[in-house]
Order: C-alpha cells, then structure tokens, then sequence
C-alpha cells in the first residue's frame, strides 16, 4: 500500500516537461509541383512544441499534408502541416509555407504546347500522306510489271 501510495504522490508532483519536436525555420519537407520552375522549399514560422507529464510521454507519428496548391505559389502562402498524431487523436500542427516564390517554368510550358490535340491530327496527316504518296508508286509499278 504504501509503495502504491509512493507512486501516484510521486506522479502527482511531477512537473510538465515541453519538449521542441520541430525547429522554427527551414524544414527538410519539398515538394515538385507540376510545371513549376523549382521545387517547392518549405519552412515554419513558429517551432512545433509539446508539452506532457514524463509519466505519460505520447508516442507520436508524423503526418505530412500538402494543400492543393496551383501556380505561382507566392513566398509565404501556406503549403501543408505537419500534423502529431497520437492513435486517431491529432495532438498538434504545425503549419508549413513556401520558402520562395515558386513560378510556371517556360520550359514545361513550351513542352506542352506541343503535345495539343490539333497538333497530333495534322502530324498524323501528313503522315498518312506520306505513306499514300510512297505506297502509290510502288503500286503503280507492281500492276506494269504484271502486264
């Protein structure tokens, strides 16, 4: 009884203890985002920080969420969070945003106008008339030798 007693005295005069799970600045979270011109840098504004009873120390899994984002992506917007989740309990989260501004890149700009579907039917004419003109002659001079 009195071992029992000990420990939930004990428990109850422990102090809370705060632990930095995530630094404030650059995090080492990126993402490439279709068509931008670099990858999508991340940092945090505020350092994400937990606070429990050593008695009762969580066991926390990551979880990383990226918002829909589309291009340009200014320096500064929001991107995703960084979720601590204990079992099916969220315990804290930690906004992530874009380092620098993120642009279209001409590169894959220019990429993708080529591949429009106007495009792909007038290459595939010409085609097909490439082959009409070479297959006639060889037609032609295949029927005058039978004769």
């Amino acid at each position: 009884f009195r071992e029992a007693k000990m420990l939930l005295e004990k428990a109850f005069t422990q102090k809370k203890v705060e632990k930095e799970v995530v630094a404030q600045g650059m995090q080492p979270f990126e993402r490439t985002i279709e068509g931008g011109d670099k990858p999508l840098l991340t940092y945090s504004k505020v350092p994400l920080v937990v606070s429990y009873y050593p008695a009762e120390e969580p066991q926390f899994r990551c979880l990383l969420t990226w918002d829909k984002v589309e291009l340009p992506i200014a320096q500064g917007q929001k991107v995703g969070e960084l979720k601590l989740v204990e079992g099916d309990e969220v315990y804290a989260v930690l906004p992530l945003f874009a380092k620098e501004q993120l642009e279209r890149s001409f590169l894959r700009l220019s990429s993708r106008r080529q591949c429009t579907s106007s495009q792909v039917r007038f290459r595939s004419l010409r085609l097909l008339r490439l082959l009409f003109c070479c297959c006639i002659p060889i037609s032609n001079a295949s029927s005058s030798n039978q004769n």
